[in-house]
């Protein structure tokens, strides 16, 4: 089923946040497809709605929740698995 996806004003401030590199372009256009078109793929984090998708590299997640037959995609920012 296809959903309707919301970007939150907030996700557009995130994604201003980023670096301008071509790889960091793909690779948001990637997770905004995921999400658009997969967003079930990914678990929601425990006891709660929201979902995270990620890249390798470079490191990105995207924050998203699903709401009846609308994707809310709300922040992205990027992370460094080693880094915890």
């Amino acid at each position: 089923m296809q959903r309707r996806v919301v970007f939150l004003d907030v996700y557009y401030d995130s994604v201003a946040m980023l670096d301008d590199s071509p790889e960091t372009a793909a690779a948001v256009a990637l997770l905004e497809y995921e999400a658009a078109y997969y967003p079930e793929r990914t678990p929601p984090l425990a006891g709660m709605y929201m979902r995270v998708i990620r890249t390798a590299s470079p490191g990105l997640r995207l924050f998203y929740w699903i709401e009846d037959d609308v994707v809310n995609i709300i922040h992205i920012e990027p992370y460094d698995e080693l880094a915890r």
